[in-house]
């Protein structure tokens, strides 16, 4: 361990720096350096996680309107092909999307 990290920790200790060296200066400036560089690259990585969250949101939605889609589309062509045969049609329509859905997506 080079005099500097020894004084710096001794120092930190409670135990008096008696070397008088100049050195430890410098070591603080480098681990003020890391505690920046570490606090800028968690707020980058914050930011990340945040624009991948909202990603996945509005695959998600796209996904939730696409499967909803297809199941009225297969409900509607059930319906067709009965009303060709003449068949009567007493199935109920898939439940309608979720209230909360189309206002997120028609105001973004």
């Amino acid at each position: 361990m080079c005099a500097a990290r020894v004084n710096y920790h001794t120092r930190r200790s409670g135990i008096p720096d008696k070397s008088g060296s100049k050195a430890t200066c410098p070591t603080h400036i480098f681990e003020i350096g890391d505690f920046l560089i570490m606090i800028l690259w968690c707020l980058y990585k914050a930011r990340q996680m945040e624009e991948t969250i909202e990603q996945i949101k509005i695959e998600a939605r796209a996904e939730g309107r696409a499967q909803n889609y297809l199941l009225w589309a297969a409900w509607n062509n059930r319906r067709l092909e009965a009303a060709v045969k003449n068949i009567p049609f007493d199935e109920p329509p898939p439940p309608p999307p979720e209230a909360g859905s189309h206002s997120q997506v028609a105001s973004k």
